[in-house]
């Protein structure tokens, strides 16, 4: 695929690869040699075209690698808007970009006059009182991120970013140790806010086996609850958990539980 994507764009300006480790994204560039898109765009089109109203929340954003990040972002755009999340971004670039503490400089504040003094304070506390009323609406996001024992320990950037991000803005945090606990967790907690299985076939009116007839009943969730289940098949529960995802013992000690993430979201 390398080899193609070489042939095809030898000097790299029109095509951009990214290997997740598990598959190969391959998408063009515009001009300068910028990604053309990423999937917080295709967050934000979403919103738009079926009109989900993701500024308002509650929102659940899943992912399990760097490229899924941006969903992330596109999500808190919406949600808290672009001139929050831009400080945000700025402050962790400035934080990835040294870990030792830059030194003030002790002349800075004498040069100020007061007025400017003034006005630096109060444009320092809107920021804080806007960062606060942004956090509160963040909480309403529950970032489900997956990152296996084996892929935490050859690179722990993904977890530390998503971590990062969702500490900084307020977001309910989850790292799963495998996709089938993101799937078991995603069932379990749609079941609790519908009260019916999402892992039973629904079938009504005294019938033992879903037939072609079925297919034009009214499937929505509010008729739902009146209909009987005819058992398909039961979600195992993963074995690698018991309890918490942060039982799971080779993930970070800042993990929470997968089965809070949502739950604190839509609490909020």
């Amino acid at each position: 695929v390398r080899r193609v994507k070489e042939e095809l764009d030898p000097d790299g300006t029109g095509l951009d690869l990214h290997d997740t480790g598990t598959d190969m994204e391959i998408f063009p560039r515009v001009m300068g040699g910028r990604p053309s898109f990423d999937k917080g765009d295709g967050v934000q089109r979403l919103d738009q075209k079926l009109g989900l109203h993701l500024s308002e929340g509650p929102n659940i954003v899943c992912g399990d690698t760097t490229s899924d990040l941006p969903m992330v972002l596109a999500a808190l755009r919406l949600m808290c808007g672009d001139k929050v999340v831009d400080r945000w971004q700025a402050r962790l670039r400035q934080d990835d970009a040294t870990d030792e503490p830059q030194e003030e400089d002790p002349s800075s504040d004498a040069e100020l006059d007061e007025a400017a003094k003034e006005e630096a304070e109060r444009k320092a506390r809107e920021e804080e009182e806007e960062e606060k009323e942004a956090r509160k609406v963040a909480s309403k996001l529950a970032v489900l991120f997956v990152i296996t024992p084996d892929s935490y320990h050859k690179s722990k950037r993904v977890a530390d970013q998503v971590l990062k991000w969702c500490e900084l803005s307020g977001a309910q945090c989850s790292i799963i140790p495998a996709p089938d606990v993101l799937v078991y967790t995603l069932a379990k907690y749609a079941e609790e806010k519908t009260g019916t299985s999402v892992t039973f076939h629904q079938i009504g009116d005294g019938d033992t086996t879903a037939s072609d007839k079925d297919i034009d009943k009214d499937w929505t969730v509010p008729a739902l609850g009146s209909r009987e289940r005819s058992p398909s098949f039961e979600l195992p529960e993963p074995s690698c958990v018991q309890g918490e995802v942060s039982e799971f013992p080779l993930l970070p000690e800042a993990v929470i539980g997968a089965s809070n993430g949502p739950k604190a979201a839509w609490a909020a």
